[in-house]
């Protein structure tokens, strides 16, 4: 609905008013029709039920987002020769498919596009779905595929883009709460991140068999200097004298792990040292 001498304000009714029957739909049909006759206010509805788009004082039909025609719904009828708005739109939509049909590369049987474009007053044509205005794949099926290879080779306006981006900034203004957060999630999430990750281990409990320090170092304590250098606020051992009941206390889940070191560690670490140094000379 509009006033001719409307002030700069608009209402947008959302489609589900289409949704709405009986009493309920012609108290909200009035009510609408008093906020624009009293407030000079232009009031927009976007509705798929077009029969109900006649209490307006003007009607735009689109299509795949082009405005098809705008005109008084008794112009429309008049104009198109038409006896319903439904009647208006379906012609409307054969006249844009053909129309965008010509203006693509690929070419199309002209008998077909002709039978299509003269049967739009028959009662028997082909059905259009009101909300898509597609023609059904199973009576013109080349009418079909020609559509969609056009529709998908067209490139958006640029009046489109714009006006995506200038919805999406209105959106976002109206809830700076939700922009907030968006903003500042990620943030928390990275500090989160750097805060847990690549910190040093604390306070790990573990367990410990020591065969060396059972059997009273037999073979030297080199397992004694080993576990000093192991800052104990990182790693925690608790002794154990029998290595089963180690493994048993971390099955039970009261410690994280077993460190063993058998009864020749000293000497196996000698050994093995004495072998590299003797290669080493035996190289040079």
């Amino acid at each position: 609905m509009s006033q001719k001498e409307s002030k700069k304000k608009f209402y947008r009714v959302p489609r589900m008013l289409g949704a709405l029957m009986g009493a309920l739909l012609i108290r909200i049909w009035d009510h609408l029709s008093k906020i624009s006759k009293n407030s000079q206010t232009t009031i927009i509805i976007t509705i798929h039920y077009i029969e109900e788009a006649r209490q307006a004082d003007r009607v735009g039909l689109m299509r795949s987002g082009r405005m098809l025609a705008e005109d008084e719904p008794l112009s429309l009828l008049i104009k198109y020769n038409q006896t319903s708005l439904e009647s208006v739109f379906l012609h409307l939509c054969v006249e844009d498919q053909k129309n965008v049909l010509k203006s693509s590369s690929h070419s199309i049987n002209q008998d077909d596009l002709t039978n299509s474009a003269s049967n739009t007053n028959n009662e028997n044509m082909p059905s259009l779905d009101v909300t898509t205005g597609e023609t059904p794949h199973s009576e013109i099926p080349v009418l079909r595929a020609k559509r969609t290879a056009v529709d998908s080779c067209i490139c958006p306006h640029m009046h489109k883009i714009y006006a995506l981006m200038v919805k999406d900034l209105t959106a976002i203004k109206r809830n700076i709460g939700f922009l907030i957060f968006q903003f500042y999630l990620p943030l928390v999430q990275i500090s989160l991140f750097c805060l847990c990750i690549g910190r040093d281990p604390q306070h790990i409990p573990m367990t410990l068999y020591n065969s060396e320090a059972i059997n009273g170092y037999p073979t030297g304590n080199l397992s004694l200097q080993l576990l000093s250098k192991i800052n104990p606020e990182q790693i925690h051992f608790t002794p154990f004298y029998d290595l089963n009941q180690a493994i048993a206390a971390v099955k039970r889940g009261d410690y994280w792990g077993v460190t063993a070191i058998r009864f020749n560690f000293s000497e196996g670490i000698k050994n093995k040292s004495i072998n590299f140094i003797e290669k080493q000379i035996h190289q040079h």
